[in-house]
C-alpha cells in the first residue's frame, strides 16, 4: 500500500493546477487532493510583475506548500511553481523550469519534481501598429494562449485596464484602442496554468518527474525520492574506445541519509562516433 493511500492533500493553486496534478497524484498515489477557493497565490509573487516573488523558486515552492497546509489543516502540501527565461546552456532559446513539490509533514518527507523544458510559448514583444501585434499574436498561439496587455515604457510598464486578452474581438478592439492613446504597446504571454495550454504539458511532466520518486524509496533507509542528482562522463566510443562526453553513470542520493548509488550506463554501453573528440575532432 502507498504511504499516501487514502490520505488527503492540499493542493496550493487558484490557476486551475489542480486540474493538472490531481488526477495524477490520485491515480498514482492514492491520494485525495483539494483546494480552497479562497487560496491567494498571488501573494507569491505575479507573472506580470505587480507582486516580486519573495524567494528563490523552491523556497517560494516551500512557502507555498506550507500556507496551504496552515489553512487547510492537513499535513500534505502540494505546490507548483515555474519560472521563465533564457536556457541555462542553450541561451537563445527561451525556457521553462517547472517545479511541483509534495511535503508531508507526518513523515517529515519534502521532494520535489522538475522539469527544464523547450517547450514554451515565452515571449514578449514591443508593437508600434495593429499588423505587429498581429503577427506576434499568431506566433505565440493566440487565442488558445491567452496574451497580456501593458502601456507605458518597455516591458516594465504598467499593467492596462484590461491584464489579459482572450478573445480575437477584445485583443483588436484593445490594441487599437490603446494605440491611439500610446506610440506603442507591450505585449506579452500570459504565463498562468489556466491560460498557457503548453505549460499545462510542463507541469505535468513535472508532476510525473514527482511521482516517479515518490515511488522511489532509497535502498538504506527507505525514504521516498531516491533520485539522480549527478551524472558522470566518459562513456566509451563506439570505434576507438575513449572516453567521450556522454554520460556512462547516473548518480543517485539519498536527501535523508545521504546513502550514494551509481547507476552505469543509462544511455547504453557505448557512444556513436560522432560524440567522440578523437574520430570526430
Amino acid at each position: 500500500m502507498s504511504l499516501f493511500s487514502h490520505r488527503t492533500a492540499f493542493i496550493a493553486t487558484m490557476h486551475q493546477k489542480e486540474q493538472i496534478i490531481a488526477p495524477l497524484m490520485e491515480s498514482a498515489l492514492g491520494l485525495n487532493c483539494v483546494i480552497s477557493q479562497g487560496f491567494d497565490t498571488d501573494v507569491f509573487g505575479t507573472f506580470t510583475g505587480e507582486v516580486a516573488r519573495p524567494a528563490s523558486q523552491l523556497e517560494t515552492l516551500r512557502m507555498k506548500c506550507n500556507k496551504g497546509m496552515e489553512i487547510s489543516g492537513l499535513d500534505i502540501g502540494i505546490a507548483s511553481e515555474g519560472a521563465f527565461g533564457a536556457h541555462p546552456t542553450l541561451p537563445f532559446l527561451p525556457a521553462n523550469i517547472e517545479m511541483v513539490m509534495l511535503i508531508d509533514k507526518q513523515h517529515d518527507l519534502e521532494v520535489v519534481g522538475q522539469v527544464l523544458s523547450i517547450e514554451t510559448n515565452f515571449a514578449g514583444h514591443m508593437v508600434a501598429s495593429w499588423e505587429d501585434a498581429r503577427q506576434f499574436a499568431e506566433k505565440i498561439g493566440f487565442p488558445s494562449h491567452a496574451l497580456i496587455v501593458k502601456t507605458g515604457g518597455g516591458n516594465k510598464g504598467e499593467l492596462s485596464s484590461v491584464r489579459t486578452l482572450k478573445t480575437a474581438a477584445e485583443f483588436e478592439s484593445k490594441v487599437i484602442d490603446l494605440l491611439k492613446k500610446h506610440q506603442t504597446v507591450y505585449l506579452e504571454t500570459d504565463m498562468r496554468a489556466m491560460h498557457n495550454p503548453t505549460r499545462r504539458k510542463v507541469i505535468a511532466q513535472a508532476t510525473e518527474n514527482l511521482i516517479k520518486k515518490l515511488q522511489s524509496p532509497c535502498p538504506q533507509c527507505g525514504t521516498l525520492g531516491f533520485s539522480p542528482t549527478d551524472v558522470r562522463l566518459g562513456l566509451p566510443c563506439e570505434n576507438c574506445g575513449l572516453p567521450t562526453q556522454k554520460v556512462i553513470a547516473t548518480i543517485l542520493q539519498c536527501d535523508k541519509c545521504n546513502f550514494i548509488k551509481e547507476e552505469l550506463y543509462p544511455e547504453g554501453r557505448e557512444a556513436e562516433a560522432r560524440y567522440c573528440s578523437f574520430c570526430n575532432p
